[in-house]
């Protein structure tokens, strides 16, 4: 990092180059800003001189500690457990690699840094991964800004922006799209983006049920169950009560199917902690500040199409829990329960593009 207040060369990111081999320091989105290394110690659990290139997010050591634990994994985080990449053994997840930061200064202008990088007004940016690409946009004015794309592990330097490249405009949507389902705005840092409709997902087929299953919960806290079993559909609308034999976190989980793009604002209430989750976004957290007697509000644009969602609701043995899903959809003031219509599985009795990435 380059400080204000550190005025000696040692403390310099040119000091035994601390960037390695790419570009960009700390408020950077370049991969020399967000792609540190780490080193884990575990004798006889982590193979010494195990190499791994799988990316990860600070937000994935919660789930990490968990499942070192064995402890579930909170249904609000929004990590995975990096321990298969560690150990060897199991499958690894992909990680949620996004970040959006505004900063008012330039990259510096290093020797060693691409000219298409140094002096770069930073201003608002975003970074994401898919796969072995990561797009970058900086200085952005509008949603409709494109990424730079970049094949991160051919390219670690970052010098051959893929993006014009044919074939590139479908992953240059993706990208687009993607940053709006894992995000939300909020009022003390606003991007030029908050006002874009979160996208629909396209080409499913979809029939009336909501999918259902109840886990085990040996924690204070709500949860993230495993994704329920294609038969597991439960048929008419989102119960407004609800109860279990022992102290569990039940799922729901499906589509959203709504009925014009615009401004939907839900509310819920609870007597029992619950988080819901839309695309990969938590937008109600009824767990970390619970309180039964209070109705949470979130209001998010959407566009018209099915939007993925995943409601989990905590159980007490031999307790009936009273729930409440409504929403406000453009053109009223009132809430009101989302109609049977509107809660959709896949043909198949699955959901697919929802939770982790």
């Amino acid at each position: 990092s380059k400080e204000s207040y550190l005025k000696d060369q040692p403390y310099a990111p040119t000091f035994f180059e601390g960037f390695g081999p790419f570009d960009g320091i700390k408020r950077d989105l370049w991969e020399g800003g967000i792609r540190p290394g780490m080193i884990a110690h575990w004798p006889g659990t982590i193979p010494e001189g195990r190499i791994s290139n799988e990316p990860n997010t600070f937000a994935d050591f919660m789930a990490t500690f968990c499942d070192v634990a064995n402890t579930p994994t909170p249904a609000r985080s929004d990590g995975v457990s990096i321990l298969p990449a560690m150990t060897g053994q199991g499958k690894q997840q992909p990680a949620n690699v996004y970040i959006e930061y505004f900063n008012g200064k330039r990259t510096p202008s290093y020797t060693s840094f691409e000219k298409t990088h140094a002096n770069r007004k930073r201003g608002e940016m975003q970074a994401i991964r898919i796969g072995d690409h990561i797009g970058v946009r900086y200085d952005i004015k509008s949603h409709a800004d494109a990424f730079e794309i970049y094949h991160i592990t051919d390219d670690p330097k970052q010098k051959k922006n893929l993006a014009k490249k044919r074939g590139m405009a479908k992953l240059q949507q993706q990208m687009k799209d993607e940053v709006l389902r894992r995000r939300v705005a909020i009022k003390t840092a606003k991007r030029p983006y908050d006002k874009e409709a979160i996208p629909s997902i396209k080409g499913t087929k979809t029939k009336q049920g909501i999918l259902t299953t109840t886990v085990d919960r040996s924690a204070p806290f709500v949860v993230a169950a495993p994704d329920p079993q294609p038969n597991l559909v439960l048929a008419g609308g989102m119960p407004t009560d609800y109860e279990s034999s022992k102290d569990g976190t039940m799922l729901f989980v499906g589509y959203l199917k709504v009925p014009k793009t615009g401004m939907y604002t839900f509310a819920f209430k609870n007597t029992n902690r619950s988080v819901m989750r839309l695309h990969q976004a938590t937008i109600i957290d009824h767990d970390a500040s619970f309180d039964a007697k209070k109705t949470i509000r979130r209001t998010v644009k959407l566009e018209k199409g099915l939007h993925p969602y995943r409601l989990y609701v905590n159980t007490d043995k031999g307790v009936r829990h009273n729930l409440s899903l409504k929403w406000v959809v453009p053109g009223n003031k009132v809430p009101t329960p989302i109609p049977q219509e509107s809660l959709r599985v896949g043909m198949d009795g699955t959901v697919a593009s929802f939770g982790k990435p």
